[in-house]
């Protein structure tokens, strides 16, 4: 559902914040889950 890809995409950009270094990995990944959850 749009929900929890959703609420996958916020956990991984909170992730993020504590790992700069793989910020574009992080987005990249949420990105691909909100496109496979659709």
């Amino acid at each position: 559902s749009f929900l929890f890809g959703l609420a996958v995409a916020l956990t991984l950009l909170l992730l993020a914040l504590h790992s700069w270094g793989d910020f574009e990995f992080v987005i990249q990944t949420a990105l691909t889950t909100l496109h496979i959850e659709k």
